[in-house]
């Protein structure tokens, strides 16, 4: 039946909607490949059912949000939209050569990104609060 077909036609069609290096999707499907059709069923029906964007949602600690270039998903583009209209001072970062996969397919600039942002949060001393058992 086509509900069975159905999950094989997404998985082999993931890889290239997720990045834009062959490599990377290589990989990616390869990565599908060994976890299975059943997982990957279970963790795609887990992230539709439990994803939405919470515009009101008030996070004490600092917001990165960053997204590749040529993301082809449509709600990063909201979530960006609705988190900078609702949370003052988020950092909002689109990384350039880079698909959905960002950290892969730009490693250099996610990781400099990544450091930076980490660099800031310290140096503003907005951290997050460490949980003290007792």
């Amino acid at each position: 039946p086509l509900n069975d077909a159905l999950p094989i036609l997404i998985m082999a069609q993931i890889p290239a909607y997720l990045s834009i290096r062959p490599d990377v999707q290589r990989f990616t499907a390869e990565a599908m490949k060994e976890s299975g059709k059943a997982h990957f069923v279970e963790a795609w029906q887990a992230k539709a059912q439990a994803f939405s964007i919470e515009p009101t949602l008030n996070l004490p600690q600092p917001l990165l949000v960053a997204y590749g270039a040529y993301d082809r998903r449509n709600w990063i583009k909201r979530a960006k939209t609705l988190w900078s209209q609702s949370k003052p001072g988020v950092r909002i970062i689109t990384v350039p050569g880079a698909g959905h996969n960002l950290t892969q397919d730009n490693p250099s600039y996610s990781n400099e990104m990544l450091d930076d942002f980490l660099c800031r949060c310290v140096q503003e001393k907005r951290q997050p609060p460490i949980a003290v058992d007792g």
